[in-house]
């Protein structure tokens, strides 16, 4: 019997700066491949080869800029690109399209027009360009919003079946688009995290010799893409606000972004010097001994965070998590109690919540409780098999 074969839709995904929806789809991807499906990623990237393998998992990568750095004037050389690109895509039976986000889901539906269409709905796009926008203190176009709002609602009018990841994307996908009706088409479905490779060490100290990070230090950890709405600049405070209640105290900003240049300015103005790092790009196998290396991981988003896989990351590996209680994080961290969310999105508030969480949850007074909790609810397989289940009947037809 012939394997089931998925092609992934992204606009862009760069493997040394992964967003959410990208790591999503690429985890997601995987575990389908592991499972026998053949699963293929069309996806945007700045430079590299056009065709590449990744964990079971082909990528065909058209030459582009990330989404939010596209200006109009780039448009022909990139739907040239796109398709051009798409040629490479493996040529065998193609039973499902997933589409990500609009452009690259566009570009495929050209070509697999008659093949079913699923749509993973991670964030409103008119809402994220806004957001950026005005963080960044520019006026917000009104023609490139109702763009954005035109070319989202078309994918979620072509799909048979539309995924979030949280009830709050649900209420999102409802208020931005409300004309589309989808409710009936709107499946549920919670990511997950690869357990094993983003388990407990034993040896943190060992870690910390080896990634060159002090072993006496209080770390306090974020894995972000240095964009606006990530809230780095209120962590900045935040740690400057803390730091002398923390012993050696150590803020790590693991990530790259348009915004670097900004934050480290920051980082100056504040005085915080050498206890505030940028690592920038971590490399995947890098990733769990990070989280084991740190005291606390925070997620200091200020707007339109769907789910958070780095604080499912950061719990497998039995780290505490902070953060604000934005999107669909509290209906993540809610499970496990209030302790773990900051009251509001200020520095003041995640300063607070940071200390309470190092003085509350050491090392040793831990236990397994992070580990556990995610243990029992989210993984990638079960997110695979729950994905399966739901496209199965898009697949006979």
């Amino acid at each position: 019997m012939r394997r089931p074969s998925l092609l992934q839709a992204l606009d862009y995904a760069d493997p040394e700066n992964l967003g959410g929806a990208s790591r999503a789809a690429l985890s997601l991807g995987g575990e389908l491949a592991a499972r026998g499906w053949a699963v293929s990623v069309f996806a945007g990237r700045k430079d590299g080869p056009p065709v590449a393998a990744r964990g079971g998992v082909t990528l065909v990568r058209f030459p582009s800029a990330p989404s939010d750095e596209r200006a109009a004037r780039q448009l022909p050389a990139l739907l040239l690109g796109s398709f051009r690109a798409l040629g490479a895509a493996p040529n065998g039976p193609l039973d499902l399209v997933l589409g990500h986000q609009p452009f690259a889901t566009w570009v495929v539906r050209r070509r697999a027009g008659c093949v079913p269409l699923a749509y993973c709905f991670h964030s409103p796009w008119a809402a994220e360009f806004a957001v950026r926008a005005r963080r960044r203190g520019r006026r917000v176009p009104p023609h490139k919003l109702a763009l954005r709002l035109l070319a989202e609602r078309w994918a979620l009018g072509a799909a048979r079946l539309i995924f979030v990841a949280s009830e709050f994307m649900r209420r999102q996908l409802a208020a931005f688009h409300p004309g589309t009706r989808p409710a009936r088409k709107i499946r549920l479905l919670p990511h997950g995290v690869d357990t094993e490779r983003f388990a407990p060490c034993a040896d943190a100290a060992a870690l910390r010799r080896r990634l060159g990070l002090p072993a006496g230090a209080t770390i306090v950890l974020t894995v972000r893409r240095l964009e606006e709405r990530m809230g780095l600049e209120e962590l900045l405070r935040a740690f400057a606000l803390c730091r002398g209640a923390l012993r050696d105290g150590l803020l790590l900003i693991v990530g790259r972004g348009r915004r670097e240049r900004a934050l480290k300015d920051l980082a100056g103005a504040l005085g915080l010097g050498a206890s505030a790092r940028f690592w920038g790009y971590a490399r995947d196998e890098d990733l769990p001994d990070l989280y084991n290396a740190a005291d606390v991981f925070v997620v200091p988003t200020q707007a339109l965070e769907g789910f958070g896989l780095v604080i499912l990351e950061a719990l497998a590996a039995n780290v505490p998590v902070v953060a604000t209680p934005v999107g669909g994080i509290p209906e993540v961290l809610g499970e496990m109690g209030p302790e773990l969310l900051a009251r509001d999105c200020s520095p003041e508030a995640l300063a607070e919540r940071i200390e309470r969480v190092l003085r509350d949850s050491g090392r040793a007074a831990r236990g397994d409780r992070y580990r556990r909790f995610v243990l029992g609810r989210y993984s990638w397989g079960r997110c695979a098999e729950e994905f399966a289940a739901h496209v199965r009947a898009l697949i006979r037809r």
